[in-house]
C-alpha cells in the first residue's frame, strides 16, 4: 500500500517558481528565519497545495519530501532545514 501511494505521488510533477532567497525574505517582510523561507517557497512558490487537497494524509506526506527535497536542491543554504522539516515527517509505510 505505501509503495503505491508513493507511486501515484512521484508522478505528481512539482513545479518550483525561480524565487531567489533574496526576494522570498522580501515577501516575508524581511524575516530570515529558514523554517519560515522553506514554508514560504513550498505554499507560496510551488503549486504544493493544489497538489495536495483533498489527497490523503500519506500522499501528501510523500510530496511533501519531494516539495522539501527539490527546495533544497535549488537553495542549498536552506537543505538542512529541508532535511529537519522531511525528517519530522511520519515514516512513510
Amino acid at each position: 500500500m505505501a509503495e503505491a501511494r508513493e507511486i501515484s505521488a512521484s508522478i505528481v510533477p512539482i513545479k518550483l517558481a525561480p524565487v531567489t532567497l533574496s526576494e522570498a525574505v522580501r515577501s516575508l517582510g524581511g524575516n530570515d528565519d529558514p523554517r519560515r523561507i522553506v514554508n514560504h517557497l513550498r505554499h507560496r512558490a510551488s503549486n504544493y497545495d493544489a497538489l495536495t487537497k483533498g489527497r490523503p494524509r500519506a500522499v501528501r506526506d510523500v510530496i511533501k519530501r519531494r516539495a522539501l527535497a527539490q527546495i533544497g536542491e535549488r537553495h542549498p543554504s536552506l537543505r538542512a532545514e529541508c532535511e529537519q522539516q522531511a525528517d519530522a515527517l511520519p515514516a512513510a509505510n
